[in-house]
């Protein structure tokens, strides 16, 4: 009986581990995010994957002005085929509020940006990230990451 139990647990313990692929960059000097700097995120991909979430993340001090940040992102499968897509980030929302969940002077705000991604590919996919705002850079940027999920 304590066999079964044990196998159960393992079994449950298993089913309920919910994997992610996940990737994140610290570099950017004096949490500034320069107008067209390509921030470079890498994912492995041991099987292929369908229908999976591609969830953007960003840190930032608390206090950032822009209501909305406009992004690029482009996905580079192991065989260099390109997709880009275009996305607004929204920071603030209408009420002038932060949509951010902030911890002090830090914030992280997260979003998902496609729903239904397709790595069909085994290898190591490369997603490169641009802001493409009317200013020389973002001020108050930590980190930028994506999670990929289900």
């Amino acid at each position: 009986m304590k066999n079964y139990s044990i196998l159960l647990f393992v079994i449950l313990f298993g089913v309920g581990c919910k994997k992610s692929l996940s990737d994140s960059n610290k570099d950017f000097d004096s949490n500034q995010w320069p107008k067209g700097k390509q921030v470079s995120l890498k994912i492995t991909v041991e099987n292929p994957m369908q229908n999976k979430k591609l969830n953007f993340r960003l840190s930032h001090v608390q206090g950032i002005q822009y209501p909305v940040l406009p992004l690029q992102i482009k996905k580079i499968s192991p065989a260099g085929k390109v997709e880009t897509k275009v996305f607004n980030l929204f920071l603030i929302d209408a009420q002038g509020q932060p949509l951010s969940d902030c911890s002090g002077d830090y914030c992280d705000i997260d979003t998902i940006i496609d729903s239904h991604l397709s790595l069909p590919e085994t290898g190591e996919y490369r997603f490169e990230v641009t802001n493409s705002v009317d200013l020389p850079f973002v001020p108050g940027i930590m980190q930028v990451g994506i999670d990929i999920d289900d």
